[in-house]
């Protein structure tokens, strides 16, 4: 079983290989088994079960784990990027574009294959106590957020996307 020698969220990009979401081939197997007459003392070593449940649960996460999430604020009208959380953690603010579409649009947008394939439609809200209603959709390599006040008119205000 060949194990991955690049982290999977981040891809390898010089070898065409797009980021992806871990999978049990990449943390090893889910079938190890302890030398028989040498199980390692709990406190000392790795035991085989250990060794197992990792390899359940690393993927298992990695199936609902949210592959950004991404903070937009507005400044005089304008919409800016705030704060991006990633699992890469090498995606900034200043990788993610937001450009204004309009009162209450916004498009965020990266280049491609910086996060893997999405899974799940984004999750937005709207941040603080602000009142109103927002909605996300994929676009091509980002996502449009819309947002309207509690009368539901469009209106710019702050909101987080979790893609997913």
């Amino acid at each position: 079983m060949t194990v991955a020698d690049y982290f999977t969220w981040l891809g390898d990009p010089p070898n065409g290989i797009a980021p992806r979401r871990p999978t049990i081939a990449d943390v090893g197997s889910d079938a190890y088994e302890n030398v028989p007459g040498e199980e390692p003392d709990e406190r000392y070593g790795v035991r085989a079960e250990h060794a197992n449940q990792w390899s359940q649960q690393i993927p298992g996460l990695a199936r609902v784990a949210s592959p950004a999430k991404i903070s937009v604020r507005i400044n005089a009208g304008a919409p800016f990027v705030h704060s991006v959380a990633t699992v890469r953690g090498d995606v900034l603010t200043s990788g993610i574009t937001a450009t204004d579409g309009g009162t209450g649009i916004v498009q965020l947008t990266w280049p491609a294959d910086t996060f893997p394939p999405f899974i799940t439609e984004p999750m937005a809200s709207l941040n603080g106590t602000t009142a109103g209603m927002i909605a996300a959709v994929y676009i091509a390599n980002g996502v449009e957020v819309r947002t309207f006040g509690s009368n539901g008119s469009a209106a710019d205000l702050p909101f987080t996307v979790a893609l997913g």
